[in-house]
């Protein structure tokens, strides 16, 4: 069953990028699950999956998606009636995607409340409580720059979460709060969050990830994972799990390895590429999934303990720009 609700995709629209091309969607099919590129299009095309609804000031948001089957690129687009290309703020962005809900980020230069620009969160439901397609607008986080992670609830619910750490001088000790939006109260609560180690730094996050029904991951992709466990717990906890040893923020790639990419690389003897092209995180039930690609070839500086085909390695570097939705 598709995550997304069977859409009509144009495959000779301006929407349609070279990858896409390549691997058309016929009107009758639904994918089981897609690709979607991370930076959305701004357009003001329409099909069936699209859905609207407005920020807090009243501008009318319409957000879109075109389908494809993997491994062709689907991408959203993002309309503001009233605004055109050099309103925004530079291209919108897909935070995360879970199940069948989808975070995105929206940027107007436009001024508010004393702020140069106005940033808004949006919730896309591929599944709405009347069967179709349904667009919610997130109250502000209280960080703007918060890194946020959604998880899919019962039914039609979700809820949107980040974590906070502040040094208090009174208690000489760092304080844990998780930061809780759910679709049942409407609201951002503050929480006390416990940690398995309560001095240790929240990591940087290269993308969020579920684990199991109540918990929530926030990855760093050469480092491990944040676990934030029960979400909605009155006190929810915080784990660290590592991974193997740390791998460097770029490694070196044999550039023959990579000429048939599908997407733009430099090509000399030896290509540096970021830790999100050789690693990946993913969760299937309570299971976590820890993938990395390592090469035989002399001179690359992780010798091979894995052999992949370069068809599979295309896959895993897809994931620099992509992100995959069940």
């Amino acid at each position: 069953m598709a995550w997304l609700s069977t859409a009509s995709f144009n495959p000779f629209s301006s929407l349609v990028g070279p990858y896409v091309a390549a691997s058309p969607l016929s009107p009758s099919a639904s994918p089981d699950w897609v690709l979607l590129d991370k930076t959305a299009r701004i357009s003001a095309f329409r099909n069936a999956t699209t859905a609207v609804c407005d920020t807090g000031e009243g501008q009318a948001v319409e957000a879109t998606f075109w389908l494809i089957d993997p491994p062709g690129v689907s991408y959203l687009s993002v309309h503001c009636p009233g605004h055109g290309e050099d309103d925004f703020s530079g291209e919108p962005v897909l935070v995360c995607a879970e199940a069948a809900f989808v975070l995105f980020r929206v940027s107007l230069s436009v001024p508010r409340r004393g702020q140069e620009d106005s940033t808004y969160h949006f919730i896309y439901a591929a599944r709405g409580a009347a069967g179709k397609p349904s667009l919610h607008f997130l109250s502000p986080p209280p960080d703007p720059d918060a890194q946020l992670g959604l998880l899919p609830c019962d039914g039609d619910h979700y809820a949107v979460a980040f974590l906070d750490r502040k040094w208090t001088a009174r208690d000489q000790a760092w304080q844990l709060h998780a930061y809780v939006f759910s679709t049942k109260t409407q609201a951002w609560r503050k929480k006390p969050a416990a940690s398995s180690e309560p001095g240790r730094p929240l990591m940087r996050t290269s993308k969020q990830i579920t684990v199991g029904a109540t918990s929530l991951g926030w990855v760093d992709i050469s480092h491990g994972i944040t676990l934030l466990c029960d979400v909605l717990d009155e006190c929810p906890v915080i784990k660290y799990i590592p991974f193997p040893a740390p791998l460097p923020s770029k490694a070196l790639v044999p550039a023959e390895c990579l000429r048939d990419a599908p997407f733009p690389v430099p090509l000399p003897s030896k290509a540096l590429v970021p830790a999100e092209c050789l690693r990946d995180v993913s969760c299937c039930d309570d299971l976590i999934k820890f993938v990395q690609v390592d090469f035989d070839e002399p001179g690359c500086r992780m010798k091979g303990k894995h052999h992949m085909d370069q068809e599979d390695l295309w896959e895993q570097l897809a994931h620099l720009h992509q992100s995959r939705c069940r």
